[in-house]
């Protein structure tokens, strides 16, 4: 009984990550000035949440600016801000701040690793990242013992 429990609960988290990867857009990534994505990331430097659609521990949420919130977090207070020297932080809009590191895994720099310090240390994997100067869009990956997500992000910039 417990290993049906585990299969399916694993077969539910499966479907959504595939539905959650393939409702995707198949957007062109726009870059102006010719610059890499790396470039845009910190020219634009800080970062806000439109949208979030995430399986945290095997339950799913979403959030939509202006829209809707399942996900228990505030995300409408929440900004990214990257430096050009591979650091930068989260704030959450309660004066948090959280540093963090994050490097490239790829050359053409659609992949990233990012070590947040929170109360815990996070590992984070975002993936398929698409970025212009209006928008930035990635799958995320969290495996830790006390956390295990899978989400598609948006974000725009902070004006």
């Amino acid at each position: 009984m417990i290993v049906s429990i585990i299969m399916n609960k694993n077969l539910s988290l499966l479907v959504y990550a595939i539905i959650l990867i393939s409702s995707c857009k198949n957007e062109v990534n726009i870059q102006s000035e010719n610059l890499t994505n790396d470039q845009i990331l910190t020219k634009v430097k800080t970062w806000k949440f439109e949208k979030a659609r995430s399986i945290v521990n095997g339950t799913a949420s979403y959030y939509e600016r202006n829209e809707n919130d399942t996900t228990m977090i505030p995300f409408s207070q929440w900004k990214f801000n990257f430096n050009e020297d591979g650091t930068g932080f989260l704030t959450n809009g309660e004066e948090a701040e959280w540093p963090f590191t994050f490097t490239w895994l790829n050359i053409e720099k659609t992949k990233l690793k990012m070590i947040i310090k929170q109360k815990l240390t996070f590992t984070v994997l975002w993936e398929n990242i698409l970025i212009n100067e209006k928008k930035l869009s990635y799958v995320e990956f969290i495996d830790h013992p006390e956390r295990l997500s899978l989400s598609y992000i948006e974000l725009t910039p902070y004006k």
